[in-house]
């Protein structure tokens, strides 16, 4: 089981600092069941537990943590979805595509998501299709 504390809301300016190196390095060595844990527990967490966790994704540039990502964007509390963005477009675009078509596999979301030839036109199309029109 998953302990959240892995990720420090205590001290911003430490966790900033130094930190977010701890957190990064828990996060490498979860197994599949963490990483599963991890993808229903976060929304549960504080807002600023999901911006820090927003902010150590992504390094990786493994295809699960653009999914988390991608539902963290979609899903989450504006402050939240901007800090996934914004580790999204640190990452390979080829991958965020990819986790994007397999989050929504047999949508015709998915069709539109091929044709997405940059991350930023990804995530604005991902942006319409979860609502972000409506004032959050």
């Amino acid at each position: 089981m998953i302990d959240p504390d892995f990720i420090d809301e205590l001290s911003v300016d430490y966790w900033y600092d130094e930190g977010f190196q701890f957190s990064i390095h828990t996060l490498q060595n979860f197994d599949e069941c963490e990483w599963q844990e991890l993808s229903v527990l976060w929304n549960s967490q504080s807002i600023e537990w999901q911006e820090r966790l927003a902010y150590i994704l992504g390094d990786g540039a493994v295809e699960r943590e653009a999914n988390l990502l991608i539902n963290m964007f979609c899903r989450a509390d504006k402050q939240v979805s901007l800090g996934a963005a914004e580790s999204l477009r640190g990452m390979d675009f080829i991958l965020i595509k990819q986790a994007a078509q397999y989050l929504t596999y047999g949508d015709s979301l998915s069709i539109e998501l091929a044709k997405c030839e940059s991350t930023n036109e990804l995530l604005k199309m991902l942006a319409q299709a979860a609502g972000f029109h409506k004032k959050r």
